[in-house]
């Protein structure tokens, strides 16, 4: 779990492949699934980007327009 710095937005991520994407004031969220387990999640300074890291991989993601939009995958990152 990411709180936007801020402070208006959360990202939740868990096992079952989802992201959630949370406004705070409303308790709205939208969601954006991923084809892995999701381990760890951080955000950009600027709110744009998120990093997720996975058994091996990391993804990036542009989260820029409140929904989570695959950008790369670096592949084999980690060696477990």
């Amino acid at each position: 779990m990411r709180f936007h710095y801020s402070k208006k937005g959360l990202i939740s991520v868990s096992n079952d492949k989802t992201i959630r994407m949370w406004n705070i004031s409303s308790g709205h969220h939208t969601t954006a699934q991923c084809p892995v387990r999701i381990n760890n999640v951080d955000l950009s300074w600027s709110e744009t980007i998120m990093a997720t890291t996975h058994m091996k991989d990391m993804r990036f993601w542009n989260v820029s327009s409140g929904t989570a939009q695959p950008i790369h995958t670096l592949p084999n990152a980690h060696l477990d």
